[in-house]
């Protein structure tokens, strides 16, 4: 993923979007199971993006 894509700006619409996305879909009729696996990439983005600052953040002190 590119810098920008992984910057701290980034890192809440990632959660929000998986939220939204799980919300969306159980409201069109999906089961639980359905909206989890949905939404799962944006949360392993979110989390991606999360462990890559934390990374550059040890390595910068």
């Amino acid at each position: 993923m590119s810098e920008r894509w992984l910057s701290k700006q980034f890192i809440p619409i990632y959660f929000t979007a998986t939220v939204l996305v799980f919300v969306l879909f159980k409201v069109l009729g999906s089961t639980w199971l359905q909206s989890f696996v949905i939404s799962l990439p944006f949360l392993i983005a979110g989390m991606a993006a999360v462990g890559e600052n934390r990374d550059r953040h040890k390595k910068s002190k």
